[in-house]
Parts: structure tokens; sequence; C-alpha cells
């Protein structure tokens, strides 16, 4: 994303079995938890949002978002990497 856009948060949802849909996802923007990811774009620099949930055993999912604020799109493409979701015990 462009350096001093505005984030737009895409949010995070549960699926699977119809018991863990209930479970409730904890946001983390840059490693402080929040109830909204909020980024701060107003200077270059990367951001992490992760989401987590745990189910009634303990074991807690995650899934995290990279947004790069870098110069204007005509200096540098926008770019945005969804890394991989995990599952931990």
């Amino acid at each position: 994303m462009d350096v001093g856009a505005a984030y737009a948060h895409l949010g995070a949802a549960i699926t699977g079995p119809q018991a863990g849909l209930n479970l409730g996802i904890i946001t983390l923007s840059d490693g402080a938890t929040s109830t909204e990811a909020v980024l701060d774009t107003s200077a270059p620099g990367s951001h992490i949002i992760e989401y987590r949930a745990f189910n009634q055993n303990g074991t807690m999912g995650t899934a995290q978002r990279t947004f790069i604020a870098a110069a204007p799109a005509n200096d540098n493409p926008a770019t945005t990497t969804v890394s991989a979701a995990t599952s931990t015990h």
C-alpha cells in the first residue's frame, strides 16, 4: 500500500465444524491486542496483523497478514503478503 493510504481492515472468519464457529477471534496489530486492526501508514514500513482463535482443548489456530507501506505506485508497486495459517497444540 502507498504511504499515507487509508487502511481498510479485511477481517477474519472461522470456518469448520459448527461447534467451532463460536470461538471468537483475537486480533493483534503489530503485536498489540486490539478490537479493530489499525495501521499507521504515514511512514514507510511493514505491519503485521495476526488473528488467533482457541478451541475448547486449548488448540490455537493463527493467521497473519503482512502489509508494507511504500513509496507511491509510480515508484514502487503496492505489496501485500498473506502468510499461511497455522495450527498449534
